[in-house]
């Protein structure tokens, strides 16, 4: 579960903002929507609100960079093209800060960085925030990594540091990653590194505008259980799709003679491939995949079928509308965080989708008891802004202010005891994040 994150100096935000998931406990209503690990509470849901360019999008990049610098174990490219162009401090560094739970174990990981070397690398655990690890420049500007007293270091655990500090610790690579790979067993200081390791590459998910889940018919048909769970949720929303299925074609059949060269290119990817499957990717307009099978190569996408009174029609994806396909983009997510203890971030949840369908999805998530997993979302749809599907304190807002370093705060900040119309509030301005419009006066004159 995510508790929170913290950016400094990333893209339009020049100063130090702070996201969490920490319900005020003062508020009795939903509590369905609240988590209990151990003595922490955590809200299963946020809505991120803000005008065009106001930084939303940014605080959801700057998620999907941390995790892609945790699993790569490695910098970005060019992190100076990522530094706010806004800050009024002198700071050429920029700063992640995530605080997460995995099991019962509570863990920050921090990271500050330039961009020419990582300059400070920390991971902690326990509520007082116990040092695991710390990684600092030396008075000569080299990196240098520490063990903190909260694990009993062994002799061979120390000799293993310094061959980390002399020969594998580079000025761009992560040491929590580069540990999390060491091949120790039963090192309970490893065993922490593991562990921090595997939220961003296990429980850890964002989602853009554009992204489309990978092998999604192999996983359709391994897992019975988002199979039944997909045909379930698109009945109860009433869009006409009586079943979701997968149909499987032999290569040179699905491409036809004239593609010779897709399908050299695509069995030999096979070939090299650790599963002998991969998503077909700007091959077709459908959700796809080619795999082997025996000594044939197939390839498999999914279809929807639709019932009316006297028949039966089956439809391939682009087929559909741009709404039923990005709610099916989405139901492997939904699937997650009913049945696993996973984190979504979600960058415009409801883009192309009616809004009516999009609180149907949202209220089921919220109203179950059953339910594992976290979901974060950013939107403009002020359909969403009611008492009875969100609480206040799982509203946020992102606004610009006169310098443009871009503000994060919650409704949770403000003093009300009482919403009766959240959405005309926000639209009046009350909670600010919405654009400032000035007049638009040009004259178009007739042609002559």
């Amino acid at each position: 579960m995510l508790v929170r994150f913290t950016l400094n100096n990333y893209l339009s935000f020049g100063e130090k903002k702070e996201f969490d998931m920490l319900p005020n406990v003062e508020i009795d209503s939903h509590r369905e929507h609240c988590y209990k690990l151990g003595e922490i509470e955590l809200l299963k849901i946020s809505a991120i609100y803000g005008a065009n360019a106001a930084g939303k999008s940014n605080l959801i990049s700057a998620l999907s960079d941390f995790k892609m610098m945790v699993e790569s174990g490695k910098l970005m490219q060019r992190p100076e093209k990522c530094m706010s162009k806004f800050t009024s401090s002198s700071s050429q560094s920029i700063e992640f800060s995530v605080e997460f739970i995995v099991g019962q174990e509570l863990f920050t990981y921090k990271i500050v960085f330039d961009e020419l070397q990582i300059l400070q690398e920390e991971l902690l655990t326990g509520k007082e925030g116990k040092t695991v690890f710390i990684r600092e420049l030396n008075d000569l500007g080299v990196s240098k990594l520490s063990i903190d007293s909260v694990v009993n270091a062994s002799e061979h655990l120390r000799l293993l540091f310094k061959v980390i500090n002399s020969s594998l610790l580079s000025k761009r690579k992560l040491a929590l990653t580069l540990m999390a790979e060491l091949k120790e067993d039963g090192d309970s200081f490893l065993d922490l590194t593991r562990k921090a390791h595997s939220w961003f590459s296990n429980c850890l998910e964002v989602i853009s505008p554009q992204s489309k889940p990978q092998l999604l018919p192999h996983y359709f048909d391994l897992n019975n259980g988002l199979k039944e769970y997909t045909k379930e949720l698109l009945q109860s929303l009433n869009m006409g799709i009586s079943d979701v299925f997968t149909e499987k074609t032999p290569i040179a059949k699905f491409f036809g003679e004239d593609n010779e060269a897709d399908q050299d290119e695509i069995i030999s990817q096979l070939r090299g491939s650790e599963n002998q499957v991969i998503p077909l990717i700007n091959k077709t307009n459908n959700q796809a995949i080619a795999y082997i099978e025996g000594d044939e190569v197939f390839i498999k996408v999914l279809k929807t079928r639709h019932d009316t009174i006297d028949m039966q029609k089956e439809f391939d994806l682009d087929e559909e509308s741009d709404g039923t396909n990005r709610i099916l983009d989405f139901i492997p997510a939904f699937h997650d965080i009913a049945f696993h203890p996973k984190v979504f971030v979600i960058d415009e949840i409801e883009r192309s989708i009616h809004p009516l369908l999009i609180r149907a999805l949202l209220d089921q998530f919220v109203s179950s008891n059953s339910t594992k997993g976290q979901l974060i979302f950013s939107t403009h749809e002020s359909y969403l802004l009611t008492p009875e599907l969100l609480r206040k304190d799982e509203l946020w807002f992102v606004e610009k202010d006169i310098s443009g370093n871009s503000d994060l705060y919650s409704l949770n900040d403000f003093d009300i005891s009482e919403i009766p119309n959240l959405r005309d509030g926000y639209f009046e301005g009350r909670y600010g994040a919405i654009p400032f419009l000035g007049s638009f006066n040009r004259k178009f004159n007739k042609p002559n």
